[in-house]
């Protein structure tokens, strides 16, 4: 089943954070690769809106150093636009607010991005 889509809204230029470009980047991967359906991952129920993922992969991933990482997340949990559970292997992120910023899509729409090719 392919994933649904993703919908931000032109709103999102206004956000606190937006001039940071450190920050912009780690929340627009975040909000990219947060389950859109609950699932298992090594045991641990990572939910609707969640990722888990560690901090050097995380970095990697938007082209960033670790420390850059460290800083935008520590901003993003202080305006309360995520929320962190740490463990020695990774952390479990947790987007505060996800549905809205995201259209949760009908199983309809579920089902015709299955035969599309994007």
């Amino acid at each position: 089943m392919s994933e649904p889509w993703i919908k931000l809204y032109r709103k999102f230029t206004e956000w606190e954070w937006y001039s940071d470009i450190n920050c912009r980047v780690v929340f627009l991967h975040l909000l990219l690769t947060a389950n859109w359906r609950p699932k298992k991952w090594k045991g641990i129920e990572i939910g609707v809106g969640e990722l888990a993922i560690g901090r050097e992969a995380l970095a990697e991933a938007v082209g960033i150093s670790v420390q850059q990482c460290r800083t935008a997340l520590k901003k993003l949990v202080s305006s309360e636009a995520i929320e962190i559970e740490s463990t020695k292997q990774f952390s479990k992120i947790k987007i505060l607010n996800y549905k809205s910023y995201q259209n949760q899509p009908t199983t309809n729409q579920v089902e015709s991005t299955e035969n599309t090719d994007v």
